[in-house]
């Protein structure tokens, strides 16, 4: 079952029913027409926001993901230090090398962890690339999740998981 998350904030951009691109968002930019007004927006979703950048290897579906240190806008799973605070997103889908990855970013997803968890536990990097595992309830530097169910398998395997926070990069 997805969850249901809301987000609020203001964004730069009107109303503009004759835009052809969207015709039910436009923002006017040019200094030939006027700014547009700060219209205040409410948006909700169900699921996860997902943006997409190229693999730079092939990816398991809910792997942990962070930025390539050798290509740019590259993903990679994350390194095999525990408590990695690179994390950028999460693998939506399974990708190969060179492909698009959609990556989950904010909101409820599907996430590889390792050891027993407990629902309302963190997560964090695992000495296994890519794969999460708890660090319990009182929080470290690289959480970036918490766990939605309660899982006493050891082994590797997603579960359902939500971002602490929505950062979209």
């Amino acid at each position: 079952m997805q969850g249901l998350i809301y987000i609020h904030f203001v964004s730069m951009a009107s109303l503009n029913p004759d835009n052809p691109q969207n015709p039910r968002v436009g923002c006017v930019s040019s200094s030939k027409l006027p700014k547009c007004p700060m219209v205040e927006r409410n948006v909700q979703f169900d699921g996860y926001i997902c943006t997409n950048a190229t693999a730079g290897e092939d990816i398991p579906k809910g792997a942990c993901l962070r930025q390539s240190l050798t290509v740019d806008r590259e993903m990679v799973q994350t390194t095999t230090a525990g408590d990695d605070i690179s994390v950028l997103g999460v693998a939506v889908e399974r990708a190969v090398s060179g492909s698009q990855v959609c990556i989950a970013v904010g909101g409820e997803f599907q996430v590889l962890v390792e050891g027993a968890v407990n629902r309302g536990d963190f997560l964090s990097t695992s000495l296994t690339a890519g794969v999460a595992t708890s660090t319990g309830t009182g929080g470290q530097q690289g959480d970036f999740a918490v766990c939605l169910v309660t899982d006493s398998s050891t082994a590797v395997r997603l579960v359902p998981a939500r971002f602490k926070k929505a950062e979209i990069f």
